[in-house]
């Protein structure tokens, strides 16, 4: 009977644990502002001081890293209570910060005047191992399998490097675009050799799709984003089925967050709300996603089959 309550208990957390999505922002007043994009409500706000500029979940262990990528400070945080687990005084001028889920770490990437290199941000603790140069101002790093695709900005015009182990020697691949003068972080799509990117140029915020073969990174479709502010940078989280963009209200002092849907590799546009209370800035936002309902109708199903052998 023990066994069959353990079980019971396990699916009622299970499904309380994932009643909604969590995303996380870095407000104005310098705390981390949990946020439900689904219901689009706010859940209260953690980390006084943090004063983070780039932020990346650990969906393994309910931890986020809170970056400072001015001065490559970084803090561990739990998201759920809030307690800050780790602290790192920075080491460099830091770009971006990704979870890297096949390693169980985060990539931290850092940069100098002339070059870029990557940083190892083991779990709970902080273990610098720096890894190979990057390309020269490399300004966007993102897995692919056991590889990785990065984005320079010569000219204006996004050129697309793919690193065959993650960090190394690079195959470029300019592409069409010119007159970009900011790409936001990417994030996958479909499985995880598609990726979307916001490109922001005098006129206006554009996402394009990228396809990321094994050798060359090319852009696809394409869709201009309505009522945030241009002037500002805009970041990208998963969804279920699409992704979040985070940026600036056009109108206001506030974040706006889009919920993208795909279909037929085109971005469809679900909504977009202001939030209030939170203050935009210009800090990487970061999710966590509740499992699909679909994996908790399995395990439930599991829990009635194990009481019923029982039973039997």
């Amino acid at each position: 009977m023990k066994s069959l309550a353990l079980i019971a208990v396990s699916v009622c957390a299970a499904v309380a644990h994932a009643s909604f999505d969590l995303m996380l922002l870095a407000g104005a007043d310098g705390r981390i502002h949990r946020y439900d994009p689904v219901n689009q409500v706010r859940l209260g706000s953690f980390g006084a001081g943090a004063n983070a500029t780039d932020l990346e979940i650990n969906p393994t262990n309910g931890t986020v890293l809170a970056l400072r990528t001015a001065t490559g400070t970084m803090a561990l945080y739990n998201y759920n209570t809030g307690e800050r687990t780790a602290f790192a005084a920075g080491s460099g001028v830091a770009r971006t910060a990704y979870w890297n889920g096949s390693a169980g770490r985060f990539d931290v990437l850092f940069r100098t005047a002339t070059q870029a290199f990557l940083d190892n941000v083991n779990l709970n603790s902080f273990t610098y191992s720096f890894g190979p140069d990057l390309i020269t101002l490399v300004e966007n790093y993102s897995r692919v399998g056991s590889a990785a695709i990065g984005m320079t900005l010569p000219g204006g015009a996004p050129t697309f490097h793919h690193y065959a182990t993650g960090a190394g020697a690079s195959t470029s691949t300019p592409t069409t675009m010119t007159g970009i003068t900011r790409v936001s972080n990417m994030v996958n799509t479909s499985g995880d050799t598609s990726k979307v990117a916001a490109f922001t140029s005098a006129s206006d915020i554009r996402l394009r799709f990228i396809s990321a073969p094994s050798i060359s990174p090319s852009l696809g479709s394409t869709a201009i984003l309505a009522s945030f502010d241009i002037a500002q940078p805009v970041s990208l989280v998963q969804s279920h089925s699409g992704f979040y963009v985070v940026g600036k209200d056009a109108a206001t002092a506030d974040f706006r967050v889009a919920d993208y849907g795909i279909s037929s590799n085109l971005p469809i546009l679900v909504n977009s709300t202001v939030v209030t209370g939170v203050g935009y800035t210009t800090a990487k936002a970061t999710i966590f996603l509740a499992p699909e309902p679909g994996s908790l109708g399995v395990l439930a199903l599991g829990a009635a089959w194990l009481m019923r052998r029982r039973r039997a």
